[in-house]
Parts: structure tokens; sequence; C-alpha cells
């Protein structure tokens, strides 16, 4: 195929959000499994992979995943606030930021 790998990685992302949002948390979970090569979103597959185990009521293995996504976060980029409020949610210990010197 074609297509650039980022974009093929952004693309299956982005259909397993489309399919846990129509309710098909195990096809979705399916979906980011597949990928061969995720370097460089492993914090987004790891947030969604969290999404997905939180529909299927998994929540410790949800509070896993949301926290190897915020390990995964790159300085500066990505929704911080957002993996935090998501472990709040589930009544996660929240990792203290590191600050950068």
């Amino acid at each position: 195929n074609g297509y650039p790998k980022a974009m093929q990685v952004v693309a299956r992302e982005r259909l397993a959000r489309v399919l846990l949002d129509q309710g098909q948390p195990a096809e979705a979970l399916t979906v980011l499994q597949g990928a061969d090569d995720t370097t460089g979103f492993e914090s987004r597959f790891a947030e969604v992979r969290g999404d997905i185990q939180f529909a299927q009521g998994r929540n410790d293995e949800a509070v896993a995943a949301y926290r190897e996504a915020l390990d995964a976060l790159e300085a500066g980029a990505g929704d911080r606030a957002r993996l935090v409020m998501k472990l709040e949610s589930l009544g996660a210990e929240i990792p203290v930021e590191e600050s950068q010197s």
C-alpha cells in the first residue's frame, strides 16, 4: 500500500476510536493490536487502549494504559490534563509531572 506509515498508524488509531464509539470495544482493541509499529504514537495508542478497557469495565488495566500514555507523552505535546482527568475519574493516583530544568 502506498500510504506513509504515519498515516496508516493514525488511521488505525482513529478506526479504533470509531469502533469504540459504535459500541464495539473488542473490535477496537483488535484494530489497535494489529499495528506493526506505533513509534511516535505510543501515547495515543495507550490512551485509546485505556478508553477501550474502561468501556469493558477493566478499570485496573485502563489505569495502567493511561499511566503508560502519560509516560509516553513528549514534553509539551499531547493533552496531559485529559489523561490526568481520566485517571482521577478512576480514583487512581496521579503521577507527579517531572519539571524540566
